[in-house]
């Protein structure tokens, strides 16, 4: 099966797909009142589009309120070499992963019940450093009206697709993903580093993106 996993992985290099994680501050303001947290926002890029994803997203420190997911994100370019992204629409917003959390305590799962979540969005981003603005509209449900702003600090600290850690991204880290997609956890294997297209999970659609990565 993983031989399987992975030839279908090596048949689907012909995909164009990128995927940048920023590590930096998210600041969170609930009807004008705020809060911040650190958090990773990832952008990945395929054939052009971008899918730009906020994971594990939180209100406060105790209200989980599941993934923010923007997808099919058409890029401006700027006269500074930096590209620019909008989005306005409603979204669905998966439960997170946070072992902390049940599935059922997570906010989005609800509020996807009601019929989703207006949400619009403006960033800015290069190779190492993004901003965005977030407004998420709760208010016909939760009364509350969310505004998100990101600021990287020291832009990606995680580098895409180096499962193993030794600072490369090569076939060892392939086959170090394929193993962990087939239900191993390899030693010393770099969960945030796998998700190369931000949905929360790891499996054969990563594998493939990390395959096209590394047969260039």
């Amino acid at each position: 099966m993983k031989k399987i996993l992975l030839t279908a992985a090596m048949m689907l290099v012909g995909l164009t797909m990128s995927a940048t994680k920023y590590i930096g501050t998210i600041s969170v303001s609930i009807n004008d009142e705020g809060s911040s947290q650190e958090a990773t926002v990832g952008l990945v890029e395929q054939n052009g589009k971008y899918t730009l994803s906020i994971k594990n997203f939180m209100l406060g420190e105790d209200t989980p309120v599941g993934n923010v997911i923007l997808t099919d994100l058409t890029p401006t370019d700027n006269a500074d070499g930096s590209k620019s992204l909008s989005y306005s629409g409603v979204i669905m917003i998966p439960a997170g992963d946070d072992p902390r959390f049940a599935e059922d305590e997570w906010l989005g799962l609800m509020l996807n019940e009601l019929g989703g979540v207006p949400v619009t969005m403006t960033a800015t981003f290069n190779d190492t450093d993004l901003t965005c603005h977030i407004d998420i509209d709760m208010r016909n449900t939760l009364k509350q009206m969310i505004e998100v702003d990101f600021t990287t600090e020291s832009g990606s600290e995680v580098k895409p697709g180096d499962v193993n850690g030794d600072g490369e991204v090569n076939v060892s880290d392939v086959v170090a993903l394929a193993n962990f997609a087939m239900g191993e956890t390899p030693e010393g294997f770099v969960k945030e580093a796998g998700d190369l297209n931000n949905d929360g999970e790891m499996n054969v659609s990563d594998v493939v993106i990390l395959a096209n990565k590394v047969m260039g």
